[in-house]
């Protein structure tokens, strides 16, 4: 009477440890698919936030270049990027001095270099600039003037005078002329221009 019991309860045991393993099976394995979908959430989120970070950086680099090429269109249509043309400025002096006849004025044109005044350090070290010395004697002021300006007729780069002394004296002349006031001079102007990394 015992064995037909056990044989009977045998099948439900084993049926209910089948069962018992397949839903412990079945726990773990929605347990290791809960923590992989959270594991490629948290990459996929990851991978978000630096695709957003790195479109944040294209935008203000974008940015930032359309400033540059902006502020470079400006400086280039100025004439700021283009080096001074030291040819030029001694053929509009030599152009003047025969026109005037100014037998007693000279000038001297520097070589291109870095410009740099007296706080060099609050300056771009990009700057630079050749620089006319001028020396000698002019009738009048507005014969002055005509040296002061710009060499070129389209403005490039900056003209700007260094410093300049002047002086009011007589000129001698023999006894059989009147004696004529003229101007000494002595002037230093610099043509500064940009000359960017490259150029």
């Amino acid at each position: 009477m015992k064995l037909p019991d056990s044989g009977r309860l045998r099948l439900p045991l084993i049926a209910g440890a089948i069962s018992l393993v397949g839903s412990a099976v079945l726990v773990y394995w929605s347990h290791a698919g809960r923590l992989a979908a959270e594991t490629m959430l948290h990459q996929q989120r990851a991978r978000l936030t630096q695709t957003h970070t790195r479109h944040q950086e294209a935008l203000e680099t974008d940015a930032t270049t359309r400033r540059t090429l902006h502020q470079l269109n400006i400086l280039r249509s100025a004439g700021f990027l283009a080096p001074p043309d030291r040819h030029a400025w001694q053929n509009y002096m030599q152009a003047r001095k025969s026109s005037y006849k100014l037998e007693k004025l000279d000038w001297e044109i520097s070589p291109l270099k870095p410009y740099s005044r007296t706080e060099p350090d609050t300056l771009p070290t990009a700057l630079v600039a050749t620089t006319l010395r001028l020396r000698g004697e002019v009738a009048h002021e507005g014969q002055l003037l005509a040296f002061l300006e710009h060499p070129t007729r389209s403005a490039s780069g900056l003209f700007l005078p260094r410093h300049c002394h002047i002086a009011r004296t007589t000129a001698t002349e023999p006894p059989s002329r009147p004696a004529t006031a003229a101007l000494t001079v002595d002037c230093e102007i610099d043509w500064i221009s940009l000359n960017l990394p490259g150029s």
